[in-house]
Formats: C-alpha cells, sequence, structure tokens
C-alpha cells in the first residue's frame, strides 16, 4: 500500500489528467467567485435599493473599498495569485456598461491603503482616513447613491481585543504585539466601528439619500448602527470572500448574482431573554480556566433567575481552550 505524502498534493504540482494545474485553476478561481457570491447574505434591504439600478452613478466610500480581507490569517490563510477588491470589482462592471463609479474618492482611499500597506500593514488592521469634505462634496454632486464598506481582519490573536487574564496569564510577544496594534486602531475593539469610521458613516448618512453598506467580515461585529437605522436601506454581508471576493460583491450588488446565503449562528442581544426562552432542563457553563470567583457569579446570576432544573459546569475542550485562551467562558442552552 502507498504511502499518502502532503508534498504530492501541493498547489505547484501538475495533478490534473493532462498535466494541468487543478489547485488554483480558472476552474477553481471561477467556481471561487460563484461561491462567495452564493453565500453572502442579504441582512437588509429596504425600498428596493438592491440591485443597484443598470447605469446609476455610485461613490465609494471607507477604506474597505480598496482594502479587501479575503480571509483569515494564521493557519486560515491561503497563497493566492492575486486578490480583488470591490473598487476592481466594480470597476469590471463599469466596463459591461452598468454603473459608474466615481473614481476620484476611490482613488483617495487607494493611494492612503498602498501607503499603509508600504509601511507593513496588513489587510484590515489598517486605519480609516478621515473623509474630506470637499471629496464628499464632490461625490454628492455626482450621485445620490453611497456604498459603505467595512471591513476587519480575521485570525488567532487578532480579531478580537486581547487582554491578559487575570489570573496572571501573560501575553508572549506576537500577543503582545497584535494586542497593542489593535488597542491603536480599534479603540473600541474590533466588534464596534473605530471613530474614524463612526464620523464617515455619519457624514455619508447626512449627504447621500440612498445608503448600501458592506460588510467585509469574517467574525461577529455590532450590527445597532445600521439594523434600526431608516438613513441606511441595504447591508450586505459580503463575508471574506476569497481572492474574487471584490468582483463576487460587485455581482451581488449590480444583480447578476442572488445572495442565498443564510445567518449560520444567531448571538443574544439580550442574554437574560435568551435565557428565559431556552428548554429548562439543564444550562451549561463551559470555560476554559476561568478562575472559581468568575464561574461562581455565573452560576449565582443563572440560579437567581430560577429557570433551569440543573447548571452543569464543563471545562472546555482542546479547540476552544487553544484558540480562545484561559479565561474565556461560555454559556450553553438549547432554545426552544
Amino acid at each position: 500500500m502507498a504511502k499518502w505524502q502532503r508534498s504530492f498534493f501541493q498547489p505547484v504540482l501538475p495533478l490534473g489528467e493532462d498535466g494541468r494545474r487543478v489547485t488554483g485553476s480558472k476552474e477553481h478561481i471561477a467556481l471561487s467567485r460563484m461561491a462567495a457570491g452564493e453565500g453572502m447574505v442579504l441582512l437588509k434591504n429596504e425600498k428596493n435599493t438592491l440591485p443597484i439600478r443598470r447605469g446609476t452613478k455610485v461613490a465609494f466610500f471607507g477604506k474597505g473599498t480598496v482594502d479587501y480581507v479575503k480571509g483569515g490569517g494564521g493557519s486560515g490563510d491561503v497563497t493566492v495569485e492575486y486578490i480583488r477588491n470591490l473598487y476592481e470589482g466594480m470597476k469590471i462592471k463599469e466596463d459591461e456598461g452598468k454603473v459608474e463609479v466615481f473614481d476620484k474618492l476611490a482613488k483617495y482611499y487607494e493611494k492612503d491603503i498602498q501607503k499603509q500597506y508600504a509601511d507593513g500593514a496588513v489587510p484590515g488592521m489598517t486605519v480609516e482616513p478621515e473623509l474630506p469634505d470637499e471629496l464628499l462634496n464632490e461625490a454628492r454632486e455626482y450621485t445620490d447613491t453611497a456604498v459603505i464598506t467595512i471591513c476587519r481582519f480575521s485570525g488567532e490573536g487578532w480579531d478580537r481585543k486581547c487582554e491578559a487574564a487575570q489570573d496572571g496569564y501573560v501575553l508572549d510577544g506576537e500577543e503582545k504585539r497584535n494586542s497593542e496594534l489593535s488597542a491603536k486602531i480599534f479603540e473600541n475593539g474590533d466588534f464596534c466601528l473605530t471613530n474614524a469610521e463612526n464620523a464617515m458613516v455619519e457624514k455619508v448618512k447626512k449627504a447621500f439619500p440612498h445608503v448600501i453598506v458592506v460588510m467585509n467580515v469574517g467574525g461577529i461585529v455590532d450590527t445597532k448602527w445600521f439594523r434600526d437605522c431608516d438613513e441606511i436601506q441595504s447591508v450586505l454581508m459580503a463575508w471574506q470572500g476569497g481572492m474574487e471576493g471584490g468582483l463576487a460583491t460587485a455581482d451581488i450588488l449590480c444583480g447578476d448574482v442572488n445572495p442565498s446565503g443564510k445567518l449560520s449562528d444567531t448571538y443574544a442581544k439580550d442574554l437574560e431573554e435568551d435565557l428565559k426562552n431556552a428548554i429548562p432542563d439543564r444550562v451549561f457553563i463551559t470555560h476554559s480556566e476561568c478562575d472559581a470567583k468568575t464561574v461562581e457569579e455565573v452560576r449565582d446570576y443563572i440560579a437567581s433567575l430560577g429557570i433551569f432544573k440543573e447548571i452543569i459546569e464543563t471545562r472546555a475542550g482542546g479547540v476552544i481552550s487553544s484558540h480562545c485562551g484561559p479565561g474565556t467562558l461560555g454559556v450553553l442552552f438549547i432554545a426552544k
């Protein structure tokens, strides 16, 4: 029996019957684009703002227009031949006669992000540049339709604010660097909009009657700022769509592809409200080396609700413990 070897299945090797490279081939890239588009989720679409009508002029706001995050970092990273951002994707649509793009604004973001990349920044871990009022006014004169793109990097030690646990855990060199960088870019943690992003969003909302938001993210983020906002009519959860993610997003915005994805998880807006609607048999407090005081406080809180017949404490498995780190705690229950 022949021994399986990883080296026989690397992307650089010709795996096709006719000697062609299979991994990263044109067929795979086309499939990647299709999967990215079909997996996107239309979170909100009031007044049928999406898809963008043929011939519409559009202005793109936010560094995420060009600062595209194709996927996760660390063990989730994949080497690709190129990455197509949203601006590049929409320029292809412009060449097809479907939209007109306000280039001056996109070029402003492109120049700023290229400089940040040259200084060592990685996609999604960049600073939102200030939006000049003059450029905002020019964009409004050009069109009444704005697209705001928000992006986030995802990876171990990067996609959530990292802090040393109270039990004495000390960050290592890479964790410390990531923590300091994250704190510098995301004042309130990357779950929320940064101050600069919020300022940009407010400016666009006041200036434009038609506002679309694209979320180029891989982890959970705050949705309050657009969920009940009448000034933002449409929101597309575009995820991190791979090397052709920008074009796949453009496919959705222009109506060439139907966003048929569904959200895979639901996160509690109000934990107590969700607990009251749980099956009352049992609830689990699962953690990775939390201090006894914290666990007891959570237990007392759950017990005070008088909902569950049984409260069970468990230790998290290796995957959660290694990826989330010590001090992570979750409350697990079955919803009715």
